[in-house]
């Protein structure tokens, strides 16, 4: 029975050596940057500061003209991250630059439901004043 069961034991091992070794590799690609079509990994500072919740470097990027509107990886936008961290003031200043209230990550999130799930009335109502302004705005043209 040994001679049996012990070929039996050596593909279990490779079997186990060869699911880890492909865990391994997918940890290995989830964890390196995402790079889009172009080769270029995503470049979204001012999302970065806001998810950080680093204000000061939000508003140094704003004054800077960095793009209010950038992507990340899931699709969170400064916005999103100033909503979710409840930061009204930020949320402010990101709106009046153009930050888009109505932007969708990848999981259907908008600025204004995160506002909403956090009870900040005060921040509802500007997001909601944002997008009634932008679609005002887009209607005119």
């Amino acid at each position: 029975m040994l001679p049996d069961s012990q070929p039996k034991s050596c593909a279990t091992r490779r079997r186990i050596v060869l699911a880890l070794s492909f865990v391994f590799a997918l940890c290995a690609v989830a964890s390196s940057p995402v790079v889009f079509a172009a080769g270029a990994p995503v470049n979204a500072p001012l999302a970065d500061a806001a998810e950080k919740a680093d204000w000061p470097r939000v508003a140094t990027l704003l004054k800077d003209h960095a793009d209010v509107n950038a992507l990340q990886t899931d699709g969170m936008t400064a916005i999103h991250w100033a909503a979710y961290h409840d930061n009204l003031e930020s949320a402010k200043l990101l709106l009046a630059a153009g930050a888009d209230a109505k932007a969708e990550n990848h999981y259907n999130v908008t600025p204004l439901s995160l506002a909403c799930t956090n009870g900040n009335g005060e921040m509802v109502k500007a997001a909601a004043r944002r997008r009634r302004e932008r679609q005002h705005h887009v209607a005119r043209r």
